[in-house]
């Protein structure tokens, strides 16, 4: 059986910034946070997926072949994924898409339903 895994986004975010920047200080200044939550934050997702994704030397981060070669790429695609889908979700929220589906009976309804089909066109394309 596959073993399933929840992870916070956060947890995503935080190991993309460390793995871009190879820094935890930098990766936290770019966070807006403090180095020893971010540290924390790595260590508790590197627990939850039971694998390191970073080598710690002194002066030095380095990504292991775990981090680099599939949570990295992956993080990106599935972060950019959940954006997207925030992104559409605001804009159905403030009625800029969706879909609608108009039933019309006969072809005495349609005379009317094309100025209104117009007004609702030209509404959406001056936003």
């Amino acid at each position: 059986m596959e073993r399933t895994h929840r992870i916070d986004l956060k947890l995503l975010r935080y190991f993309l910034a460390v793995a871009e920047e190879l820094h935890f200080g930098r990766a936290a200044a770019r966070l807006n946070m403090s180095q020893p939550p971010l540290s924390t934050h790595i260590k508790e997702l590197e627990q939850q997926l039971g694998t390191l994704l970073f080598i710690r030397h002194s002066r030095s981060v380095a990504l292991t072949h775990a981090g680099k070669k599939i949570l990295m790429e992956e993080s990106r695609r599935l972060l950019s994924s959940a954006n997207q889908a925030l992104a559409r979700v605001e804009q159905i929220g403030r009625g800029e898409a969706g879909r609608i589906e108009l039933g019309v009976i006969g072809t005495a309804m349609w005379g009317k339903m094309r100025p209104v089909m117009r007004r609702f066109s030209e509404g959406k394309s001056q936003r």
